[in-house]
Order: C-alpha cells, then sequence, then structure tokens
C-alpha cells in the first residue's frame, strides 16, 4: 500500500521546512544548526499555509495497521520527523514489540521542537532499549529493541 501524504504523530497539514542554506530559520533553529543541510524536512502547516502552497496531508500510521497485522520491524528515516513518525504508531508499537531502526538527526528533530531526551524518553515509556549503530563518519542511526 502507498499512501500519499507524511507519517506523523497527529494529522494534518505539512509544508517544507525552510532551506536553510538560504538563511531562513524556524524559530529556535539557526542556519547551522542543521546537521544534514541536504536533509528536506516537513513541519507542521497552517491552513493558510495549505491554501496558498503545496502541502501534504500528515495522518497517524496507527490507522493504516490492521489490528491482527503483525509488525516485526519498523525503519524510519524522515529527516528529523522519525519520533513524530513513531509517536503515529505507538498502538502498533505496544502490541506487536517490533525492532526499530531510526535516525536522530540533532539540527532536523529541532524543527519539530524534539530534542534527544524526548526521544529517550518515548522509547523508556515503551520499555525499548537504545543501541547505536555506526556508519563510516556518520554516527546517528540507532536500534530499539523490545527489553
Amino acid at each position: 500500500m502507498v499512501l500519499a501524504g507524511a507519517a506523523f504523530s497527529e494529522s494534518g497539514w505539512m509544508k517544507l521546512a525552510p532551506d536553510a542554506d538560504l538563511g531562513q530559520t524556524v524559530e529556535g533553529v539557526e542556519p547551522g544548526d542543521i546537521d544534514n543541510p541536504g536533509g528536506v524536512a516537513l513541519i507542521r502547516a497552517s491552513k493558510a499555509d495549505a491554501e496558498a502552497q503545496e502541502c501534504v496531508q500528515g495522518f497517524v500510521l496507527d490507522k493504516w495497521v490492521e489490528e491482527d497485522e503483525e509488525v516485526g520491524l519498523i525503519k524510519v528515516d524522515a529527516q528529523g520527523c522519525d519520533l513524530r513518525a513513531l509517536v503515529g504508531l505507538r498502538k502498533t508499537i505496544e502490541r506487536c514489540r517490533p525492532g526499530i531502526l531510526f535516525e536522530f538527526e540533532e539540527g532536523l528533530a529541532r524543527l519539530q521542537g524534539d530534542s534527544w531526551l524526548h526521544y529517550e524518553g518515548f522509547f523508556n515509556m515503551l520499555g525499548y532499549g537504545l543501541e547505536e549503530q555506526e556508519k563510516v563518519g556518520y554516527k546517528n542511526n540507532w536500534v530499539a529493541v523490545p527489553r
């Protein structure tokens, strides 16, 4: 199944974040804060934004997973929205206890108002342990496993 939209923690409109390389900023995020300048992140959009520019619908993935469907692995690479996508899968995660692969990109996560403490809190609440995985020269890949 292909869903035309963005996985998020709640339903609503999403738009592309301003281009940090052009000096535009989102409140609390300076251009130099983005640790993946090639990353394209989505942020919440207002109804006015949705009417004035191209936006996509954000949706909660739990609504698309059947109650009898088993999920053994979740892989997220959502340019700073990883936690928001996982929050939208909370019921599925609690029911199925899958392994989870995700990225943490501090600057892009900040666009959502998230920090590493938010990620730790989410996984602790669900009873998951975290293990960092390292790619050559790039340390932001994580594995979450049920305890």
